[in-house]
């Protein structure tokens, strides 16, 4: 008797602390919910200590927890608010749940599932709106998403209204804030309504459970945790959709088709997901189309493929206070490799003086060697609005008021570098190669020599003759060269 006492005083309180909140109607379905919830919560709270690489909010989001006190009611009651009392909602975990699970079942039913990467094939007209890691940034998103329709790009309901253009979200979308829940609630809400224009590729974070350590898992623990432990559930549910997630995208043209801009999170670093495990590169895609390529453990590609350019993360994080959201670094395997920064959050304003909404437009161009990346970004301490004047090469790296075709069209001056990379004198090893990485970019900004660009291609010996000789001969067979420092 005394527990059911309990209990009605409990949903009694619950009830009053209900309708005395503000009643706005979330839950971004649309950009103009997502744009309103912003509004109305602080953008850079305060984090419990100082460890700003690894924050925690659990201070922050208790105070917010009876701002979302719908998603700790139970569903009877909820239904009743909703039929009877209350005609709108706040934002809650519900509507986080609601389009997960959604997410889950359209990925699944279509057979998504680990390992797999995306092909396209690039038409003229075709445009590809590329994001960094957002890490919970979730009012920087909204702005530039707000950008993206006023380009007339996305409608007011989220849905992509020009069909040549395709979001990629390249990873680590939820950490290091305290509304991972509310930005992943919107990402996957793109996701469902956009299936074949927005892509959201796995980062660190996503891969094999990393997030369990995040900001995100912190979201999920404090909110359901409070009036319910099993919140496991939502944990496995939040897994499950990751691993519908694909490695990377491939975007090549219709004329070469061997030859691929990859947009990958991890770079080159995993080497067991090198294109010549993913037999499906060998089928022709439709310009304009694209086709969902399975891992081969057992076949490999009897054909070589291009690599010319690489846009992924960049672990050297002390880049980006020198960054206004897209850099260029050393080149992998001989591909360019380009660094995006999407997130002004706490984190990145306070460590590196990082104050930008950005993200770029990849236009494939044919031949591929003339394919252009344009940075768009605002100053978020001002936000007079974003600016897209930065326009570079993306394998030269020149930025498009001083490139020519004539450069462009030239085949580049390719050198091959065997360095110790690994075991005992890898730092001095790393530091030449980054030594060499500036000279390449310096001399291709500048126009290259002779109007020929120079490409470094790198490979790791170990300090080990062996190795070195085994390099050398593969600088001559694959990449016809006899230049090797």
């Amino acid at each position: 008797v005394r527990n059911k006492c309990f209990l009605r005083i409990i949903k009694f309180i619950l009830i009053i602390c209900f309708l005395i909140l503000p009643k706005n109607n979330f839950g971004f379905k649309n950009l103009k919910e997502a744009e309103k919830y912003a509004e109305n919560i602080k953008e850079f709270p305060s984090p419990d200590t100082d460890d700003l690489m690894h924050p925690t909010y659990k201070n922050f989001r208790g105070l917010q927890t009876l701002k979302n006190i719908r998603g700790m009611l139970p569903n009877w009651l909820n239904n009743i608010l909703n039929k009877y009392i209350i005609s709108k909602k706040i934002w809650h975990t519900g509507d986080f749940i609601e389009s997960l699970e959604e997410a889950i079942f359209k990925r699944e039913l279509e057979g998504l599932k680990p390992t797999y990467v995306i092909k396209f094939t690039a038409k003229p007209e075709s445009r590809f709106i590329i994001f960094g890691p957002i890490l919970g940034s979730f009012h920087s998103i909204v702005r530039a998403l707000k950008e993206l329709k006023r380009l007339k790009i996305l409608d007011e309901s989220l849905k992509i209204i020009n069909n040549n253009y395709k979001v990629i979200f390249n990873g680590n979308v939820a950490d290091q804030s305290p509304y991972t829940l509310q930005t992943l609630t919107l990402i996957l809400n793109l996701l469902n309504k956009n299936p074949d224009n927005i892509f959201y590729n796995l980062g660190s974070e996503e891969y094999e459970d990393a997030w369990l350590n995040s900001s995100l898992q912190e979201g999920i623990r404090n909110i359901k945790s409070t009036v319910n432990p099993e919140f496991k559930e939502i944990e496995d549910s939040v897994s499950r959709f990751f691993k519908t997630l694909p490695f990377g995208i491939f975007i090549n043209n219709s004329k070469e088709e061997n030859s691929f801009i990859r947009i990958y999170y991890f770079g080159r670093k995993m080497e067991y997901l090198e294109e010549e495990n993913f037999l499906g590169f060998l089928n022709k895609v439709s310009p304009g189309e694209y086709k969902i390529i399975r891992y081969s453990e057992k076949e490999k590609l009897s054909k070589k493929i291009k690599i010319v350019a690489l846009i992924k993360d960049d672990s050297r994080i002390n880049k980006v206070s020198n960054s206004n959201g897209l850099y260029i670094m050393e080149s992998e395997k001989g591909a360019t490799s380009w660094a995006i920064i999407s997130s002004p959050n706490l984190s990145y304003k306070k460590l590196y003086q990082f104050y930008y909404d950005s993200f770029v437009t990849l236009e494939v161009k044919d031949p591929i060697s003339e394919s252009t990346i344009t940075l768009i970004h605002q100053d978020v301490r001002v936000t007079k609005g974003f600016d897209r004047h930065h326009v570079f090469n993306i394998i030269s790296g020149q930025e498009s008021k001083s490139a020519t075709k004539e450069t462009e069209k030239k085949k580049p001056i390719v050198l091959g570098s065997t360095l110790a990379l690994t075991k005992s004198i890898a730092t001095m090893g790393s530091d030449v190669k980054s030594g060499l990485s500036l000279k390449e970019k310096l001399i291709n900004q500048s126009g290259g020599i002779n109007g020929r660009g120079i490409e470094i291609i790198f490979e790791d010996d170990a300090y080990t003759p062996d190795i070195a000789l085994k390099n050398v001969k593969k600088f001559i067979k694959d990449y016809s060269t006899n230049i090797i420092i």
